[in-house]
């Protein structure tokens, strides 16, 4: 950053934001503030930079289980003359894979029968 100065002078020192001006100023008490702002845009260059596109973002390769799944979404979700959409669940074709979730519900079930007796 340039800096600009001299004895009992004000200073100039440029900033990423422009030059500012800092330092003492004459002894006389003044009411009246001045203030300064002054910006210089490129106009050509922003209006380039507006128009170009942005950076996509590259597509991840996906799974079988998630081509499975889209193609499910496609093929299966359709929408009614009430504007309903009408979806059908997916189902896992191996229901081994669940495990025996059936059985804690079923004893759940049979401890409260034998709480009331």
């Amino acid at each position: 950053m340039a800096l600009k100065k001299s004895s009992n002078k004000p200073v100039l020192q440029k900033t990423r934001f422009g030059w500012i001006v800092s330092g003492p100023i004459n002894k006389r008490q003044s009411n009246l503030v001045y203030t300064h702002f002054n910006q210089t845009l490129d106009i050509q260059e922003q209006l380039a930079r507006f128009w170009e596109p942005e950076e996509s973002v590259p597509e991840k390769s996906l799974s079988k289980e998630e081509i499975a799944c889209k193609s499910h979404f496609v093929e299966n979700v359709k929408r009614a003359n009430d504007s309903r959409f009408i979806v059908a669940l997916p189902l896992k074709e191996s229901i081994e894979k669940l495990g025996e979730s059936y059985d804690q519900p079923e004893f759940k079930k049979h401890c409260r029968f034998y709480e009331r007796i």
